[in-house]
């Protein structure tokens, strides 16, 4: 009998019907044999209209709508794009990441795998909220292509 597939949730910078990169990725990902081990859901920080805003600070949105997404999804991993949003948004997305991790204890959290791994860490206090599994390594290459 096979062993039912991890639940990967991919939390992108923008939505995915918006921005084109995303979207690409997401057809990529279901390409990939590699990938079939899991099963995928894709979830998003912001709009892209939300990104281009400076003003954008609002946490509450960002963790009730990636919530709501976790309880539905029933991830077993949530995978963070450290893309433009991320960047941007540091400390919305790190108040939402750990409110996450309070929220849902059991939910792993990684980072897209990346040689700046390190200075997207930088001031977040993310150490006690994000694993960096094997399997999270080899899971975020699938996803994100490196």
């Amino acid at each position: 009998m096979r062993e039912k597939p991890k639940r990967v949730l991919v939390l992108h910078s923008y939505d995915p019907s918006e921005d084109e990169m995303t979207q690409h990725r997401i057809e990529r990902l279901a390409l990939l044999q590699s990938a079939k081990n899991y099963e995928f859901g894709h979830t998003f920080v912001c709009s892209l209209e939300e990104g281009r805003e400076e003003s954008f600070r609002n946490p509450e949105k960002i963790l009730l709508r990636i919530a709501t997404e976790v309880e539905r999804f029933r991830p077993d991993i949530l995978l963070v794009h450290t893309g433009g949003a991320f960047v941007r948004f540091r400390e919305v997305v790190a108040g939402t990441l750990r409110g996450l991790k309070s929220r849902f204890p059991s939910l792993e959290i990684g980072l897209q795998f990346s040689a700046f791994a390190p200075f997207i860490l930088e001031g977040t206090d993310l150490g006690d909220v994000v694993s960096d599994s094997e399997e999270i390594g080899e899971v975020s290459k699938d996803v994100f292509g490196y």
